[in-house]
């Protein structure tokens, strides 16, 4: 199950917002888990918001996944 829930390139044709997942560098701040550049498209209304972030899913024990996102300016998510 693990290997599913942290491989964001399965997510695309999941999610209707998610336009492309690319894989990069793993970090040296989180060296375990890999590291993709998400871009997606948020309908709002006529227009639709692009949307650019880094994400990291990190397996832990028993079924759990813990998740990092990082998007500009500043902007910082961690799950526990």
């Amino acid at each position: 199950m693990h290997a599913f829930l942290v491989d964001l390139r399965g997510y695309v044709p999941l999610h209707p917002f998610i336009v492309s997942i690319e894989a990069l560098p793993a970090l040296e701040a989180l060296p375990g888990p890999s590291v993709h550049r998400v871009v997606d498209r948020i309908p709002l209304g006529p227009l639709k918001l692009k949307t650019v972030y880094v994400a990291a899913l990190e397996p832990r024990g028993n079924g759990e996944v813990r998740g990092h996102a990082w998007q500009s300016p500043r902007v910082r998510l961690h799950t526990c």
